[in-house]
């Protein structure tokens, strides 16, 4: 069931706007493009990568809401059996529980 009780804390960092600013001149130079159409372009890829992350996501999702149901079943098989035993044996009124 994936990261369910097991997942490691995230790392979150700052962007470093020169790195970043030094980045997508090297792309523009080395596709001779413009800056705008590069940013363009790394727009679209973000995008691309977003809806892969979101079906990821929603795999994962699935995957655990499987594990539940099938928790649910078990859950529901053992009160049910449960509820046989009692229903199918003499119950002494008297006893305590």
């Amino acid at each position: 069931m994936g990261t369910l009780f097991n997942q490691q804390p995230r790392n979150f960092y700052l962007v470093d706007e020169e790195k970043e600013m030094e980045f997508v001149i090297s792309l523009s130079n080395k596709f001779k493009i413009s800056i705008s159409e590069t940013i363009q372009i790394l727009e679209y890829l973000e995008k691309r990568r977003t809806n892969n992350l979101m079906a990821a996501d929603c795999d994962i999702k699935d995957e655990q809401l499987a594990g539940f149901g099938e928790l649910i079943k078990q859950f529901n098989t053992n009160i049910e059996r449960i509820a046989d035993y009692f229903s199918n044996s003499e119950v002494d009124d008297d006893r305590e529980y």
